[in-house]
Order: structure tokens, then C-alpha cells, then sequence
């Protein structure tokens, strides 16, 4: 059985062509199966059309095969519709839109779409040599013979070609690739070396015995293999590029990302130490507030004991009291002459300079004890002796020569006078 295959555009020429019956060799069209919903052959073309709109980009969108048994071999019309459905579906048109067409007992033509109703397409990438394969299973399973031996070399040699075509896009250009593709479709390149340079190359199928020179194939000499695999090579030379760049801006993308991620945790860092140092400065701040506390408290029991229970009256438990009562004297913090202190409380004053303190400011009289007791009375425990220094007068500090702000010259110093212009005999100033 021999399979030709063709891709095409247009589904009106292809279904008229079929149904034409003044074509030489055409004898009464007849569809054996078919999976269209109308009946009229007129209206197959519209029906394709209208699905293959659903993918407008798909151009090539029209599939027409052919399948004939070999010369004197003939099979029934169910026999030849139940070939023609195993081999569209070997091929994947599986729910798709085709017309199985007889025009005589050993032949049928196929008119199928390549865009499924569900908006898929049926891919075309090496037809042929999937025809071609599906061709060998089919004859196997029917036990139909093999065409004559035109028929066989057209069918190996389209199976070379799709091969060698399928092979040079799957390669990246080189000899080396290409060959080991090759070799898993069956197909084994020999190459023609003259003076270390490739001069040609010949495929051959080792399971089938047959081998062709490039030149004897379409497309496959060494000139044109060469200049695909050079165009192969800038295909992926610009796919390595592209896919450099998508590396690279994956690298800066990470890049970015960690950059945010290493500020914001600096951020975060920074504000639990904010909230530390502020922290701190409370707890710092309230202890200095005790300690102050504290202190206060200290000064104010001091002046207690110093001044006498606050419960007593005034004049109770004093120091004249006790004097009174023949008691130890305690003296007072209160500065004045030591005959004529005031009764009552003691109370703290300040200091009163009399004339022989203004004297000894002046450091000529060495300074007197404070507060001393009368003659014949003992000092009394806890009483500092001698007087507590005196501030020494305030001395006026110069004033500081103004200061130029900022950005301006500062002043010049002013210039002396000139001397007085003086006059010579003859009238010249010297």
C-alpha cells in the first residue's frame, strides 16, 4: 500500500477536486465514511471552514491524503473505510473533522482539518514519515502487500527526507547531533570525506536494506544539508542568547529580591534596637527619678533630725527649751550675732555679712568659727566647725567682639590715619 500526504490552505479546491468525476481516472465519488454533520458534499467546505476559524493563525490548516493498495489488489469498500479510519487515527485525528472518498476499488482520498472543535490543532511536524510508519503497521495487520518498487523507493525516500528534515530541527546544528538523531529513527549517515572537508553523504536503512545518495534526494544533498544546519546553528545561537537572558534576569531578579528582603530585615533590626534604647532610657530615667527621690527624702530627714521632730510643738523640744531647763545646748543653723539668737524654731538663713566679714572677703581678718556656742558652753555633737566659704566677688568677663555670620566677610579692622600731606618748596607733595 503506498500513502501520500499533503498539508494545505484552502478546503474548497481540495473538497472540488475529490468530487470532480471529469478528471481522468475519477469514477463516481463515494463517501465511506465521514464525521461531518451535513450530507451534501457541497456544504463539506463550509463546514470545515467554519471550525478552522476558531484558530485563524493555523494557515496550513487543511490535511489530504491518498491510500492504494498495490497493483492488482483489491478490497471491499467497508474493508477500505475500516483501513482509512485506523490509519487517520494512527495519525491523531482522533475526534477530529475528515471524509473518507472512494474513487475506485483500490484507492481512497482523505480530506481532514487539522483544528479539533475544541480549538486544538493536530500537529504536522513529520508527516510523512509518520505516514509512512503507520503504512508499514497497517500492512502487516490487513496482510496487504507492498507496493511495486517505484511505489517502495518514493515511500523510503519520503521517509529519508522527513527523517533528515525532522533530524536537522531537533539538532543543534552540528554533524554530530544530526547523526544520533538519525540513528534513532533507523537512518545511518555516511559521510563522503575528501581532504579532511565533507564532500557528501549517504543515508542508509539498515532493516530495509536501501540507501540513497543525498544528491538522488530532494533537499538532502550535502550542499543543502549544509546550509540548513548553518541556518540550525543561528537558530541556536539565538535561542542560547535568549536563554542566557532569561538567566540573567532570573539572577536579578533573586538579586532584587534579596536586596528587599537584607533592607527590610535592617529596617526591622534597626527598630527593635529603637525600641531597646528606648527601653533602656525609660528604665535609666526611672531610676534617677528614685535616686532623686531618694535623695529628697534623705535631705528632708536630715533636716528632721536637724530642726526636731515634726510632731513637737514649736518651742517644745528646742534648743532653748533645753537651755531653759538646764539642759545640753544644741545650737541653731541660723547666722546672726551669737547674744541675740530669735526663740522658737530653728529656721536656716542666709548668712549676714557684718563688718568683720566684709573684711574677711577683703582677706584682711581670717575668717571667725560659725555659730560658736557663748563662753562656758560646750560645742554641741555634729556641728560643723568654722564658718562655710564665701563666693568670691563676680569679676565682668570682657565682652567678645561681635562674630560675622555665617557666609558674609568679616569686617576689616579699621585703618590708621594718614599723615598730613606735606609740601615742598618747588610744590610737590611728599
Amino acid at each position: 500500500m503506498i500513502a501520500k500526504v499533503v498539508v494545505g490552505t484552502q478546503f474548497g479546491p481540495v473538497v472540488a477536486y475529490n468530487f470532480d468525476q471529469n478528471r481522468p481516472g475519477h469514477g463516481r465519488a463515494v463517501v465511506l465514511y465521514s464525521t461531518l454533520a451535513a450530507e451534501d458534499p457541497s456544504r463539506f467546505a463550509a463546514e470545515f471552514d467554519r471550525v478552522a476559524a476558531r484558530r485563524p493563525a493555523v494557515r496550513r490548516a487543511v490535511f489530504h491524503g491518498s491510500l492504494r493498495l498495490a497493483p492488482g489488489e483489491r478490497a471491499a469498500p467497508a474493508r477500505l473505510a475500516e483501513i482509512a479510519r485506523d490509519f487517520m487515527t494512527e495519525l491523531g485525528f482522533v475526534g477530529a473533522q475528515y471524509v473518507v472518498i472512494q474513487h475506485a476499488s483500490d484507492h481512497v482520498h482523505l480530506i481532514g482539518n487539522r483544528v479539533l472543535p475544541d480549538g486544538r490543532i493536530i500537529p504536522d511536524g513529520m508527516i510523512r514519515l509518520r505516514a509512512n510508519q503507520v503504512v508499514t503497521g497497517l500492512e502487516e495487520r490487513y496482510r496487504l502487500r507492498p507496493g511495486t518498487d517505484l511505489a517502495r523507493r518514493r515511500r523510503l525516500d519520503a521517509h529519508l527526507e522527513a527523517a533528515v528534515a525532522g533530524a536537522v530541527r531537533r539538532s543543534d546544528g552540528q554533524r554530530k547531533s544530526l547523526t544520533t538523531i538519525l540513528a534513532e529513527h533507523g537512518v545511518r549517515p555516511t559521510w563522503a570525506v575528501r581532504q579532511k572537508m565533507v564532500v557528501g553523504v549517504r543515508y542508509s536503512l539498515d532493516e530495509l536494506a536501501y540507501s540513497r545518495r543525498g544528491c538522488q534526494l530532494r533537499e538532502c544533498s550535502w550542499p543543502h544539508l549544509q546550509r540548513r544546519l548553518r541556518d540550525r546553528q543561528l537558530e541556536c545561537r539565538t535561542e542560547e542568547a535568549a536563554r542566557e537572558e532569561a538567566a540573567r534576569e532570573e539572577i536579578r531578579r533573586a538579586e532584587a529580591r534579596r536586596e528587599r528582603e537584607r533592607v527590610a530585615r535592617e529596617e526591622r533590626e534597626e527598630w527593635e534596637w529603637r525600641a531597646r534604647a528606648a527601653e533602656r532610657r525609660a528604665l535609666a530615667w526611672a531610676a534617677l527619678a528614685e535616686e532623686r527621690e531618694q535623695g529628697r527624702l534623705r535631705l528632708e530627714r536630715g533636716a528632721d533630725g536637724r530642726q526636731g521632730r515634726p510632731d513637737q510643738a514649736p518651742g517644745e523640744g528646742s534648743s532653748q527649751g533645753k537651755g531653759a531647763q538646764g539642759g545640753e545646748w544644741q545650737p541653731e543653723r541660723t547666722r546672726g550675732p551669737a547674744d541675740d539668737r530669735p526663740a522658737g524654731p530653728a529656721v536656716l538663713a542666709p548668712p549676714v555679712a557684718s563688718e568683720p566679714a566684709a573684711e574677711r572677703v577683703r582677706g584682711t581678718e581670717p575668717a571667725p568659727t560659725w555659730n560658736t556656742p557663748p563662753a562656758g558652753i560646750p560645742a554641741a555633737s555634729g556641728t560643723p566647725p568654722g564658718d562655710p566659704p564665701v563666693r568670691p566677688p563676680m569679676v565682668p568677663t570682657p565682652p567678645r567682639p561681635p562674630v560675622a555670620p555665617p557666609g558674609t566677610r568679616p569686617a576689616a579692622p579699621p585703618s590708621r590715619p594718614l599723615p598730613p600731606r606735606r609740601v615742598s618748596r618747588d610744590g610737590h607733595s611728599r
